[in-house]
């Protein structure tokens, strides 16, 4: 046959010959009705608008705030010579790329989705929207533990693995003490703009364009991804930093945007120096503005103005403490809250929770207090306006155990809290988050599965993925 009229499968060259190799390698994945009537559906229906963690689940589809995740990440960064409340200008240091201009980019080929780990471990949540939700965790990879991703498109109703990463760098992931600054090559997080377009990150910065089936390493300022948050304009916020190991940074940090259509994070927006070494930082996206919230005890979060990052003030009431926990109410357009400490008794802190509806210009302070284990981090996943969720744990180092629930609710923004949970975890809760629509998802890495709220955190369920989202309703007492 004539080469000029072959059809590109029919030619002998080495691309053709890739993608024989690739077609051979591929094993057919045997489709129910159930999992066709999934694909029809899919097909006919619109994907909505995105928030960072999730879209609103339902008619109440809201912009939600982190984390996964946590909202499930949440803390403070050193501010050196930085005076509080001052702005800071972008440094005109030269960014380090995590992957240099001409090195060739790094895939993860296509993979076939099939049954969930028996051993599965969720670390990160992220609901994708059209009742699609994502999970990372710990899967297994020829035996050993490594990175996995699967897929839920019923609400977790049920679970399909579609990736797992055997190259990722596990030092730091496994058991219960995974610290939150995690090695360059590692996978911890996942963040999913739509049921196609996601990211999964951790050091490391992966995106999907296929539902999981394929990824590819994306380029980015700085050496370590601490946080990726996306949204209702399909818009990616990249938060990164320099001076990284196992358990912290030295800085500088890194404020970066693009797109879900980019296939690369371009030079940052703004850079911050740091005063010392942090052990985590967080994103918060609210009503088009962007926030930094670095971990406890390193500073205060920040508000990206331009291409400055604004530190941002506590109220009187907080007696000079920085905020921290800082998360936006999925169902409000403009409301963050955040939370600061008053006062610590042993193992147990009382914090006092605050919110502002000016972008953290201004915040008012609840009558109320809250009294939580001093023990990992301290989360807030708000649904609505005064309707909260407060969690705490992760990373446990030293793991301190208290009478403290580390679960509690408030449905009057602060004054009340209640305890909905006496079979919560003793060691609590390593991501907390609202996709919006009363919904709450909380991650406990000590034991298998989820925990999942559909009434603003009254009541609870626990999901297994690896058991097909087994559930055991849990009232609130």
């Amino acid at each position: 046959m004539n080469d000029e009229r072959r059809e590109p499968h029919e030619a002998d060259d080495d691309v053709a010959r890739f993608f024989a190799a690739e077609r051979d390698d591929i094993r057919p994945d045997r489709a129910g009705p159930a999992e066709w009537q999934r694909i029809v559906q899919g097909a006919s229906t619109r994907t909505g608008r995105r928030s960072w963690w999730g879209p609103a689940v339902g008619a109440a589809a809201a912009v939600a705030v982190g984390v996964a995740g946590w909202s499930l990440h949440q803390t403070t960064f050193g501010q050196g010579e930085v005076t509080r409340g001052a702005a800071v200008a972008t440094s005109t240091t030269p960014t380090v790329q995590r992957m240099e201009q001409g090195t060739a980019t790094k895939t993860s080929a296509l993979q076939v989705s099939g049954p969930v780990d028996p051993a599965f471990r969720t670390w990160s949540l992220s609901y994708a929207d059209q009742g699609t939700i994502y999970a990372l965790g710990e899967g297994r990879c020829d035996g050993k533990a490594c990175p996995a991703v699967i897929r839920s498109s019923d609400d977790g109703a049920s679970w399909r693995s579609v990736h797992s990463f055997a190259q990722a760098d596990m030092d730091g992931s496994t058991g219960d003490q995974r610290p939150l600054v995690q090695p360059q090559d590692a996978i911890t997080e996942a963040r999913f703009a739509s049921p196609q377009v996601g990211y999964v990150f951790g050091g490391d910065l992966w995106a999907t364009r296929d539902a999981g089936a394929t990824f590819t390493q994306m380029a980015h300022p700085g050496e370590t991804v601490l946080d990726v948050e996306i949204d209702g304009e399909q818009k990616v916020v990249v938060l990164s930093a320099d001076g990284c190991s196992t358990g912290g940074c030295s800085g500088p940090l890194y404020v970066s945007r693009t797109t879900t259509a980019e296939r690369t994070v371009q030079g940052p927006v703004a850079t911050r120096r740091l005063g010392g070494r942090v052990a985590d930082a967080q994103l918060v996206l609210r009503n088009g503005q962007v926030y930094v919230q670095p971990a406890a005890g390193a500073g205060g979060p920040m508000r990206l103005d331009g291409t400055r990052l604004t530190s941002l003030s506590s109220p009187a009431e907080c007696a000079g403490r920085p905020l921290e926990a800082m998360t936006s109410a999925a169902g409000e357009k403009d409301l963050l809250y955040a939370a600061c400490e008053i006062r610590t008794a042993g193992s147990t802190a009382q914090f006092r929770l605050v919110r502002s509806a000016d972008d953290g210009r201004t915040w008012s302070a609840a009558a109320g207090e809250l009294s939580m284990p001093r023990a990992g981090r301290l989360s807030l996943a708000a649904t609505r306006a005064g309707k909260v969720v407060a969690t705490s744990g992760g990373p446990r180092s030293p793991r301190v155990t208290v009478g403290v629930q580390h679960l509690q609710v408030t449905g009057d923004g602060g004054r009340t809290w209640t305890r909905p949970l006496r079979s919560a975890p003793e060691d609590g809760f390593d991501w907390t988050a609202s996709p919006g629509a009363a919904q709450v998802y909380a991650v406990p890495r000590t034991v298998r599965g989820y925990w999942h709220s559909s009434d603003d955190g009254r009541t609870w369920e626990v999901v297994d993925p690896a058991t097909h989202g087994g559930a055991t309703p849990t009232a609130a007492r």
